[in-house]
C-alpha cells in the first residue's frame, strides 16, 4: 500500500524546483549579457575598421593632391623653361627675317608693325617641351614649309584652287562662321550662324567636364558627329568655280595637276555601302555616311599630342574654335617615301588594302621618333606647318596624315569634309581610306 505524500514533502519537492527555476534564470541573463557584449565588440571593431578606411582615405587624397601638385610644378617649370627657349629662338628668327638691327625689330613687333607678326602667331610653340616629338621642334627651324596665310575667303579660295595638294589657312578677322556667300540670303546666313555658335558653345562645355576629370588621357580626342551645312562652310561653290576658271587659264598646260571634285552625296553613299559589307549594322554606317556629309565637332585635351589621317576620303576644313594648335601635315604616300628613304626594309615590295591600316601605324610611330637631322634633309615637297589659332581655317588636303599638340587650353575644331579631290592625292586617299578610285567616282 503507497504512502501518500505528506505536505511537508510536497514543500521540499516546490522548493527544489523554485531553486531549479532560479539557475536557469541566473543562466539565461548571463547568455543575454555575453551577446550584447558580442554584439557590442562586433560594431566597435566595425566602427574601427570603418574609421581606419575613412583616415586611409583622407591619407590616399592628401598623397594624390601632393603629387598633382609637384607635378603641376614640374609642368610649369618645363613650361617656363620651353617658353624662355623659344622666345629666344623667336627673337633670333624675327632678327634674321629683319634682315636690320635686332632691337628694331623687337620694337616694331611690339608696337604690331611686322606683317609677319601679324600674320603668325606662334606663341604656342612655348608650350613645346622635350617629351614632344622632334618633328614639332624641328620644322619651324626650316626654311620652307609655312603654310600659306589668307586674309580673306577669296584669297583663301585661290590657294586651294591652285595649290590643292599643299595645307594652307584662312585668317579671318570677322570670325569662322561669319563669311560671305552669294548662295544664302542674310536672314539664312544669320540663322546658320546662331545655330553654329550654339552648338560650339554646348560641345566647348562638354570638352571642359571631359578633361576635368583627373583619368582623362592627354591623347583623348572627343568627336560628336552632326548634321550642319558642310556644302556652304566647305565652300563647294566657291572652289569649284574658282576650278573652273583655272582650267580655262591652263587648259593648255600640263604640269598643273589635275582637280576632281567629288560628289559628295555619291561618296556619302558608297562610304554607307563599304561599311555594310564590312558588316557594319544600319546605324554604324549612317554614323560613317554622316562624316562626309554633315559635320563633327572635334575636342583635344591641353597638351595631347596627336597623329592620325583624316576619317573622310576627301579634304577637311578645319574650323579653331577654342584653343590652339601646333600643326603638321603632309600626303601619306610621300611620308611613306620619307620612311623608305630613313629604312627601304621597313617596306615591303608591293602594298595592298590589308596591309595599309598597319602601315599607316608605321608612317605614325616613325613621325613621333625620327630626329630633326634626317627630318630637315628629308621633309616631302607638300609638308606643311603653322601654329593654329582661334578664328583660323585650315584647310587639309585629302590623304594626309597630320601630327598636332594643343596648346593655351583645350582644343574645340568643328571639322567640315570636303569633296575635294587632287590628282596628286589620289594614291594617299587610296592608301589611308581603303576605298577604290571607282567608289570615289574618278579614273584612275
Amino acid at each position: 500500500m503507497l504512502r501518500q505524500p505528506s505536505c511537508q514533502h510536497v514543500d521540499q519537492l516546490a522548493e527544489v524546483h523554485r531553486n531549479a527555476l532560479e539557475v536557469l534564470k541566473k543562466i539565461a541573463d548571463c547568455c543575454c549579457k555575453e551577446a550584447a557584449a558580442w554584439t557590442a565588440n562586433v560594431q566597435a571593431l566595425a566602427k574601427a575598421k570603418q574609421d581606419e578606411e575613412k583616415a586611409l582615405a583622407r591619407e590616399n587624397q592628401k598623397e594624390e593632391k601632393r603629387a598633382a601638385q609637384a607635378e603641376k610644378k614640374k609642368r610649369e617649370k618645363i613650361l617656363k623653361a620651353a617658353k624662355a627657349r623659344a622666345d629666344k629662338a623667336e627673337k633670333e628668327r624675327m632678327a634674321e627675317e629683319g634682315g636690320g638691327d635686332q632691337a628694331d625689330v623687337e620694337e616694331a613687333a611690339a608696337q604690331g608693325k611686322s606683317k609677319k607678326t601679324r600674320n603668325r602667331n606662334r606663341s604656342g610653340t612655348q608650350e613645346l617641351t622635350e617629351d614632344d616629338p622632334e618633328l614639332l621642334h624641328a620644322m619651324f627651324k626650316l626654311p620652307l614649309g609655312a603654310m600659306a596665310v589668307a586674309n580673306d575667303v577669296a584669297s583663301f579660295v585661290d590657294q586651294i584652287a591652285e595649290v590643292p595638294g599643299a595645307a594652307c589657312i584662312a585668317r579671318l578677322r570677322r570670325g569662322p562662321f561669319k563669311k560671305e556667300d552669294d548662295s544664302l540670303n542674310p536672314s539664312d546666313c544669320n540663322a546658320m550662324q546662331k545655330v553654329l555658335v550654339q552648338e560650339s558653345q554646348s560641345f566647348v562645355q562638354q570638352v571642359e567636364e571631359l578633361y576635368k576629370a583627373p583619368n582623362a588621357k592627354w591623347d583623348a580626342r572627343a568627336t560628336s558627329i552632326a548634321d550642319g551645312p558642310a556644302l556652304m562652310l566647305a565652300m563647294d561653290d566657291k572652289i569649284a568655280q574658282r576650278l573652273q576658271q583655272l582650267s580655262v587659264e591652263h587648259q593648255d598646260r600640263c604640269d598643273v595637276p589635275r582637280v576632281n571634285v567629288l560628289d559628295r552625296d555619291h561618296l556619302g553613299k558608297e562610304i554607307y555601302d563599304e561599311a555594310i559589307r564590312n558588316q557594319r549594322d544600319a546605324e554604324a554606317a549612317m554614323k560613317e555616311m554622316r562624316r562626309m556629309t554633315g559635320v563633327a565637332w572635334v575636342g583635344a585635351k591641353h597638351g595631347g599630342v596627336f597623329t592620325g589621317n583624316l576619317p573622310v576620303p576627301g579634304a577637311a576644313f578645319l574650323y579653331q574654335i577654342e584653343g590652339q594648335r601646333i600643326v603638321a601635315c603632309a600626303p601619306a604616300m610621300e611620308l611613306l617615301g620619307m620612311m623608305h628613304t630613313h629604312d627601304a626594309a621597313a617596306l615591303p615590295d608591293e602594298i595592298n588594302a590589308e596591309m595599309a591600316p598597319e602601315m599607316i601605324k608605321d608612317i605614325m610611330r616613325f613621325l613621333q621618333t625620327a630626329r630633326e637631322d634626317f627630318l630637315r634633309e628629308n621633309l616631302p615637297v607638300n609638308f606643311r606647318y603653322e601654329c593654329i589659332i582661334p578664328g583660323d581655317v585650315l584647310y587639309v588636303p585629302a590623304g594626309s596624315i597630320v601630327m598636332e599638340k594643343s596648346v593655351v587650353a583645350n582644343n574645340v575644331i568643328l571639322r567640315v569634309p570636303s569633296p575635294l579631290l587632287s590628282s596628286t592625292a589620289i594614291e594617299s586617299v587610296i592608301f589611308t581610306s581603303g576605298i577604290a578610285p571607282k567608289s570615289l567616282g574618278i579614273e584612275h
